[in-house]
This record gives C-alpha cells, sequence and structure tokens, in this order.
C-alpha cells in the first residue's frame, strides 16, 4: 500500500499518518476540507491526476481545485423519509474559498420536486465575504409542508462568485401527501449567517430585524419581537410543521422602533411552530416549541 494516509502509520512509499480533515465523519461526509493533508498527496504519477488536472488526491473523492469556490451541503441523516403530514431535516452548508484572494459569494438553496419542477429559494439568496483560504459553515433545518407532493426530491445548494459556480446536492423522500398547498411552507431556519441576515441585504438587515421569540420553549405564552428602521406595511404569522397557517398575528402599516406580539397558544397542541415576517423586502423566519 503506497501514498495512502493509514491511522498510526503503515511503511510505504508516500504513506502518512495525519488527520485528513473529513467534512463530518459523524454524518458519513468523508469528502475533504480545504487544508486536508490528503490534497495533492496521492500517487504523483500523471496518469492518476484528479478531473481537475492537479495530482492525485488520498481517498475517495478528490478536492476540486479548478476553482477557488465551493459549496458543500451534508445532511444530519441518511435516507431522509419525511412523512405525509410533513416534517423537517437538518443540515449542514458550508462555503469554501481555498483561493489567495477574497470572494462576495452568493448563496442560496432550492428543491427540485418529483415533477422535475424547481421551487425556491428556500434559503436565501444571501451574499457572504470569504476571506483567503477560509471556510464559512451554518446549521440549518428545512420544513417540508404536509402539502407537498409524495416523492423523491433533490435539495440543491449553490455559490457563485463572478464566474465562478459550485453547486451541490443531496435526495430525500416525501411519503405521502396531506393533499394541502405543496408550495407553502417550506421554511428555512437555523444559524445566521451573520455578515447579513437570512434572504436580505446588508442593509435590509440594518434596518430590519426578527428578533425572536421569549420564552422559547414556551407554555402558552411567548412573546415575538421585530424591529423596523422605518414605517413599513408588516405581516407576521404562525404555522404549524406542516405549513399550514395558525395564525395572523401582524397584518398592516406599524412605525418605526421595535415591537412586541404575544402569540397565546392556549389552544394548540403541543409541538413546533414556525414563525414568519415579511417587512417590504425583508423576510425572516423561526422556530419555536410549545411544550404543554
Amino acid at each position: 500500500m503506497t501514498y495512502s494516509d493509514v491511522l498510526g502509520g503503515y511503511a510505504g512509499q508516500g504513506n502518512i499518518d495525519a488527520d485528513p480533515l473529513f467534512i463530518s465523519p459523524e454524518w458519513n461526509d468523508y469528502r475533504l476540507q480545504w487544508g486536508s493533508p490528503c490534497i495533492d498527496a496521492g500517487d504523483p504519477d500523471p496518469q492518476y491526476n484528479d478531473p481537475d488536472s492537479t495530482r492525485a488526491d488520498m481517498g475517495a473523492f478528490y478536492f476540486d481545485q479548478s476553482v477557488p469556490l465551493r459549496v458543500l451541503v451534508t445532511p444530519f441523516e441518511m435516507p431522509i423519509e419525511i412523512p405525509a403530514t410533513g416534517g423537517s431535516f437538518d443540515y449542514y452548508i458550508q462555503v469554501t474559498n481555498s483561493g489567495l484572494l477574497g470572494l462576495s459569494v452568493d448563496v442560496w438553496c432550492d428543491v427540485t420536486l418529483p415533477n422535475g419542477n424547481v421551487f425556491g429559494p428556500t434559503l436565501g439568496p444571501v451574499n457572504v465575504e470569504v476571506g483567503s483560504e477560509i471556510t464559512l459553515g451554518r446549521e440549518r433545518t428545512q420544513n417540508v409542508p404536509g402539502g407537498a407532493p409524495a416523492g423523491t426530491y433533490v435539495y440543491n445548494a449553490y455559490a457563485t462568485a463572478g464566474t465562478d459556480i459550485s453547486t451541490d446536492s443531496f435526495t430525500f423522500e416525501k411519503l405521502g401527501s396531506a393533499g394541502l398547498d405543496g408550495l407553502a411552507g417550506w421554511f428555512n431556519t437555523g444559524e445566521s449567517f451573520e455578515e447579513i441576515g437570512e434572504g436580505s441585504s446588508t442593509a435590509l438587515q440594518e434596518e430590519f430585524a426578527l428578533l425572536g421569540a421569549y420564552p422559547n420553549p414556551f407554555n402558552p405564552l411567548t412573546v415575538l419581537s421585530f424591529k423596523l428602521h422605518d414605517a413599513s406595511i408588516v405581516n407576521l404569522a404562525v404555522y404549524d410543521i406542516s405549513g399550514r397557517l395558525v395564525t395572523t398575528l401582524v397584518n398592516g402599516w406599524r412605525d418605526a422602533g421595535i415591537h412586541e406580539v404575544t402569540f397565546d397558544a392556549s389552544g394548540l397542541p403541543s409541538g413546533v411552530y414556525l414563525y414568519r415576517l415579511t417587512a417590504g423586502e425583508f423576510s425572516d423566519s423561526g422556530k419555536m416549541v410549545l411544550m404543554k
């Protein structure tokens, strides 16, 4: 055995004993992170070069160096099977700049439906500044509404910087359909891209903000807060995990400032609820848990 990364070491030409820097063995993602000692460390014979024409990498998955930009999405569990009534899955999205110059990167996700149509974006678009040889990553949760049709879906991620484009994807299954509106309720929540906020430009994030729910978890009352830099028409609504509208808390004109709205869930069962704020071009969403 030669040109391999072996835990504990192994005699042979080109062998190493080092952390390979996999994306996440915990999530069964054995692709290489930028900076892995396995990159360009495989057999130097040109006949084994990677598809990007660089020296072979060690391992089953090579690191594509044809462009400095790379986006990856890794689901926490596979296979993903969403019940007919709807549900959600967690995933990790990361953007890597392996180049020597910083990049201004647009990132977004969408979903390919069982009929081949594309719906979205489900995340973003967001714009992030990614420095030289830097990786930015966030944990996110994607809700799949009960009304979404049964079948196989493809969850897609994209990153662009100038003419450089990177894509990645994974599949999931919807086991049935509740027969409702399949295009409503595709909420995406989780760790924020702090540079800008979900789905809004830097300027919009400075002017508007969804401040969240407190307490969370709650029973049966919680307070949702949001900030407006300028007076705006605001809609703040609550949905169940299947994407069905539970109630509209705000739907009308609100002055600039910080606003608080009480959500009373006395007549609702325990579970996860989603809230979504729109104010002009700004939109954001979050998750709260009712525990009775």
